[in-house]
């Protein structure tokens, strides 16, 4: 635990009061990340502050810790989140402390910016965050009928005998709203990633919104810089600039491709959470339900930038779970393991399966890998099968898959 604080004054400083718009947002965005605590610490401070100099005072951090009615080792967790999303600076002198409250960003500039918006999809899921984005929605208004008669400043007014200076020497008041979260990441290393790419596709080169994308990008998908050396390549438009939209789409394909359709999570550090009980499933449906697309093309040497992301189109594209895919992926490899065929090989297969009677993960096993025998007493036990043949590759295929199932076990 970080060393107490309870006797140490403390300064604490708005710079403006919250809208009910910067409430929403904090409500809704910022505190599914942060958690109740640190929302009760934000506005408890921005309320207290004074309305007319925006500053208040304690005598001891442990007199807040009454107010608030909050543990120190709660108060400091919570505080830390509030400094990590930008909306508090803390800085210390002697026996002092002060606090910087920001406003936060905009509901727009929360989800375009940084990777805030990514964590809290992560957090609450993309259905979720749809509805709560429906909040900050505005209508368009259509002025393509109408002619903008607008005056203008000068048509309206004439300013004389202005000095500039005395206007330069006011002390104006600035809202301190929150900046964009960057992420930073030691490990990665930028000078090879330049070094590897044309920069020739830049609108401005290499200018700080591009490393500071390549650096987030890098961070929340955990991709090293030859992943995103291949992802630059792959995100060069039709006219011929580089894509910031094409590059993080594809860095999130390939995210899912490696992590098996996982997504980012957002952990605060020096936490500790129970591991997830492991199931001890040692049959061919739990193999190919927990494998994952880079595993799957790494038993037959496939498992390369455009092999993972073709794979993540498949995934996305045949409308069959990632289980079933995982068993249509390997049979067709089996096969033929020299290259992965593209997408529409894939959909006439899905094609011919659902023509079948292939519904669910056990009706397309039993039609993908139990020989005959096998087939007759799944068609007792469900009539939707009508497959009647296997292919003549199933024996291989099952061969092959038992082989590395019992290989794949003793490496898990």
């Amino acid at each position: 635990m970080e060393k107490s604080i309870k006797s140490v004054e403390l300064d604490v400083y708005t710079s403006q009061n919250l809208s009910v718009d910067d409430i929403s947002v904090l409500s809704l965005l910022y505190a599914p990340l942060i958690g109740s605590n640190a929302l009760q610490i934000y506005l408890s401070l921005s309320s207290m502050c004074s309305k007319t100099d925006h500053h208040m005072y304690f005598s001891s951090h442990s007199a807040l810790y009454d107010t608030l009615h909050m543990k120190e080792q709660d108060y400091l967790k919570a505080r830390f989140s509030l400094e990590a999303v930008n909306l508090l600076n803390v800085y210390a002198k002697d026996d002092s402390i002060m606090y910087i409250l920001y406003l936060p960003q905009s509901a727009s500039q929360f989800i375009k910016n940084g990777v805030l918006g990514i964590y809290l999809n992560s957090l609450i899921g993309q259905d979720n965050l749809n509805k709560v984005l429906e909040v900050f929605s505005k209508n368009n208004i259509d002025y393509s009928e109408y002619q903008n008669i607008t005056k203008s400043f000068d048509e309206v007014y004439s300013v004389t005998n202005v000095s500039k200076e005395a206007v330069k020497s006011e002390r104006l008041l600035e809202a301190r709203r929150a900046h964009e979260v960057n992420l930073t990441n030691d490990s990665f290393n930028m000078d090879y990633f330049l070094k590897n790419i044309d920069t020739v596709y830049l609108d401005n080169y290499v200018d700080d919104k591009f490393k500071s994308t390549i650096l987030n990008v890098a961070t929340a998908f955990n991709l090293n810089a030859d992943d995103l050396i291949s992802l630059y390549n792959q995100s060069i438009a039709k006219n011929q600039k580089f894509s910031y939209v094409l590059f993080k789409r594809k860095a999130r394909m390939m995210f899912n491709i490696t992590t098996d359709n996982a997504i980012p999570s957002l952990v605060q550090n020096n936490v500790e959470e129970d591991e997830p009980k492991k199931e001890n499933k040692n049959d061919l449906l739990a193999y190919f339900e927990k494998i994952s697309g880079k595993e799957l093309l790494a038993q037959f040497d496939l498992s390369n930038s455009r092999n993972n992301l073709m794979l993540a189109n498949i995934y996305q594209d045949i409308p069959y779970s990632r289980t079933i895919v995982n068993m249509m992926v390997w049979n067709v490899l089996t096969r033929d393991n020299d290259h992965l065929p593209a997408l529409g090989y894939f959909e006439s297969m899905y094609n011919t399966m659902r023509d079948n009677g292939v519904i669910d993960e056990k009706t397309a096993y039993a039609y993908l890998f139990n020989n005959v025998t096998n087939k007759e007493k799944t068609k007792k036990t469900n009539r939707s099968l009508k497959n009647v043949n296997d292919p003549d590759w199933v024996k291989k295929a099952q061969k092959t898959l038992f082989d590395s199932v019992e290989v794949y076990d003793e490496e898990n």
